[in-house]
């Protein structure tokens, strides 16, 4: 009795049982050091010739190279955390300085005291940089002294 891919309970006319064969086994190694496992040489290949589609100017080989690379990145340092800095939003802003109100920071922004990087119309974002620049600036110092004792 021969059954459809998608739905087990509805019979299939086109293609019988038998030319559906199982999936190959991986071998299995004991205490791999790869971050990935061991892909078949006729899956590699198959995967391959598929991605070709969406990436006509590939070259041969890509995605043998593709996971070298990443298993060699996997065993050597940690990779570096992008060294360009990210804009801060107005919200994060907003919650870093204390939860401030939206007007508040404008008032900030509108009179210079808080830098903006203006993107795109009303799209805006902050440098954390200025905005550590920000806090030291308001950082005051603790006033000496106490209640006076009235004579």
């Amino acid at each position: 009795m021969s059954r459809h891919l998608l739905d087990p309970g509805r019979p299939r006319a086109a293609v019988s049982e038998s030319s559906v064969s199982p999936p190959a086994a991986f071998p299995i190694v004991a205490a791999r050091p790869d971050p990935l496992p061991q892909i078949p040489e006729q899956v590699l290949q198959f995967v391959e010739d598929s991605l070709h589609r969406y990436l006509p100017g590939s070259p041969p080989g890509f995605l043998r190279q593709a996971i070298q690379q990443y298993q060699q990145s996997g065993q050597g340092e940690p990779a570096r955390p992008d060294p360009t800095p990210r804009l801060l939003t107005a919200d994060e802003v907003r919650t870093v300085l204390g939860s401030i109100s939206a007007m508040t920071l404008h008032r900030f922004m509108k009179g210079g005291a808080l830098p903006v990087v203006r993107i795109s119309g009303r799209r805006i974002g902050f440098d954390p940089e200025d905005v550590r620049a920000f806090v030291n600036s308001r950082k005051q110092k603790p006033r000496g002294g106490g209640r006076r004792a009235s004579a």
